[in-house]
């Protein structure tokens, strides 16, 4: 802001006005002009406009700021009940009509008199925090959701009360300082989003300032609706986090319409398990989507479970073709769900290759152990029980793998293990000792067999085990 101090003297020695008598009529020391003329300091906007109006000039003539709206003379109290008798009427308008309204009752000037200075059912305004001030900021009115934010009786008197009186310091000094830009400059606030005033930055509102202005086009005050906007902001902050978790998680997400497939939502995990940027996969339709990564053998399985089933309480799992070739298993899960405004299918993808090759693995394993002809234990020493018995061991001890397993360590010690040998058996298990390589047991129907025993320690799924391999040798 720039200021021509020596057009202000000029001003001030034509109108015959001392510095004391303007330092008193802006309420400031002589000093502080002192300051402002040698640019130690520099002055407000507001007392640079009540110079200008002291010395009766416009403020353009002495700073680059722009000429104020003309302040009207008119005394806004003096109508406050004409303003609350119209705040009683049934009508409810929103806070961008108000401009509107005030032209149409400008035109009723005549029947409505001073009370076309306020918008009609401003007052009753239910969810919005309204108050009016009149052109020295002090409250002439203000309504019931105001006194319902700020606790105080219904009726409560506004008249000359400040910001101050109801809002912190740093507050209120906000809020003054925007109805004062609204005051001088006649240029409505329309629309902006902040902090309500009074509440220590916790509620968010849609904040309008408007002029009001009297029937001659002269600003008399000032009128501000606040619109509780805060659980829409947290709504939108709660998405913005779900987002951002969505788009980091490993899990891939799907948000499709039911009836065309189209992609409502496609994260970036998604995406990339099946080998695509994100840009990619989002412009694939349904049907190209099978043809391009479901893996052939699989395709009919899936159009079953989409189209034909429809079965999306229970999940499914798949092979993908990856455009490099590798071929990954996919788990999905999907449920239908309301999604902006429309029927959708949700789906969590989990790319489960890993374990569905342990699985694999797990399987022909147990499946080579069975085809030898020997008897295969996993024990866990810690908890002394079986973990794995192999379906060979029937044909050895005559108990199938499930009964050992159910009846536990005790069973196949002192039911199975031949007397003879039992206390041998038990002082090597006890000392962490590998068993003796050979040993007498008693099958189910009493038959003694020796066998050939081969016993080692080792790490299985995290635990420490006992692993015991025996043959029958009676033959």
């Amino acid at each position: 802001m720039k200021v021509d101090f020596k057009k202000i003297h000029f001003y001030r020695k034509q109108k015959k006005i001392s510095i004391y008598e303007l330092c008193i009529k802006i309420n400031i020391g002589r000093t502080t002009i002192w300051k402002w003329e040698k640019e130690k300091s520099f002055p407000k906007e507001i007392h640079i406009r009540r110079i200008a109006k002291i010395l009766n000039i416009s403020v353009s003539e002495i700073s680059d700021l722009q000429s104020e709206h003309p302040i009207s003379n008119i005394n806004l109290s003096k109508t406050a009940p004409t303003w609350l008798e119209i705040a009683g009427s049934s009508s409810q308008r929103s806070a961008i009509d108000f401009i509107h309204l005030n032209n149409i009752l400008n035109r009723l000037k005549l029947k409505l008199d001073n009370s076309s200075l306020i918008i009609r059912g401003l007052m009753s305004a239910t969810y919005s925090e309204v108050y009016v001030k009149d052109k020295n900021l002090k409250y002439v009115i203000a309504n019931d959701e105001f006194k319902r934010t700020f606790s105080l009786a219904k009726n409560f008197d506004f008249k000359g009360k400040k910001d101050k009186d109801f809002f912190s310091k740093q507050e209120a000094s906000r809020n003054e300082a925007e109805d004062i830009k609204v005051l001088l400059s006649g240029e409505p606030i329309s629309n902006r989003e902040g902090f309500m005033p009074g509440t220590r930055n916790k509620k968010w509102a849609i904040i309008s300032k408007l002029p009001i202005f009297d029937n001659n086009n002269d600003i008399e005050g000032i009128v501000a609706v606040f619109f509780n906007i805060t659980e829409r902001k947290r709504n939108e902050e709660l998405r913005e986090q779900l987002e951002i978790n969505l788009t980091n998680m490993s899990e891939g997400i799907l948000i499709y319409e039911e009836n065309t497939m189209d992609f409502l939502y496609v994260n970036k995990a998604s995406a990339k398990m099946h080998g695509y940027t994100l840009e990619e996969f989002v412009k694939m339709h349904m049907t190209a989507r099978k043809k391009a990564y479901i893996y052939s053998e699989d395709l009919d399985m899936v159009n079953r479970y989409f189209f034909e089933d429809k079965n999306f309480n229970d999940f499914i799992m798949y092979r993908i073709i990856k455009p490099d070739g590798e071929i990954r298993w996919i788990e999905s899960h999907h449920s239908k769900s309301k999604f902006m405004s429309k029927n959708c299918i949700i789906s969590v993808q989990l790319d489960i290759t890993e374990r569905h090759n342990k699985i694999e693995l797990r399987k022909l394993f147990e499946y080579s152990i069975n085809l030898i002809q020997n008897a295969f234990f996993i024990i866990d020493i810690s908890d002394n029980k079986f973990l794995y018995i192999n379906e060979v061991v029937k044909n050895i001890y005559g108990y199938t793998s499930d009964i050992l397993i159910e009846n536990g360590l005790d069973f196949w010690i002192n039911k199975c293990i031949h007397t003879i040998d039992k206390n041998k058996i038990l002082s090597a298990y006890n000392k962490n000792k590998i068993l003796p390589n050979k040993y007498r047991i008693i099958n189910s129907d009493g038959e003694i067999k020796l066998l050939d025993s081969k016993s080692f320690y080792q790490k299985y799924s995290g635990k420490n085990c006992l692993i015991i391999i025996a043959r029958d040798i009676i033959n």
